[in-house]
């Protein structure tokens, strides 16, 4: 399952999960990945979720189906990732929110 994040726009990027969990009473969503890497190259790289945490859609898609998300979403309130040698497993986790714009006065 992939989060697509401003999906058809310039800004568009994915993230590669296999679990979403909304609390959708909180409007947050968790999402996961746990997967076992042998070769390093193929972690993928989170740099531009964590340089860039503000988006304005976010798209839950399997198989080219779009998942309906009750929430709403537009910013990365948490993302950590942990890699163990032993294992060769690596561990995504992502938490999504809501935050109001800022109005200036």
């Amino acid at each position: 399952m992939q989060l697509i994040f401003d999906r058809g726009t310039s800004l568009e990027r994915s993230l590669l999960v296999d679990t979403i969990n909304e609390l959708v009473s909180e409007n947050r969503l968790r999402a996961s990945l746990n997967k076992a890497f042998e070769d390093l190259e193929d972690i993928p790289d989170v740099s531009s979720f964590y340089a860039n945490k503000s988006f304005n859609t976010v798209d839950a898609v399997v198989e080219n189906k779009t998942i309906r998300l009750d929430g709403t979403y537009n910013y990365i309130a948490v993302l950590s990732v942990t890699y163990s040698e032993r294992s060769k497993q690596y561990s995504l986790n992502l938490t999504l929110e809501y935050q109001a714009p800022v109005v200036s006065e």
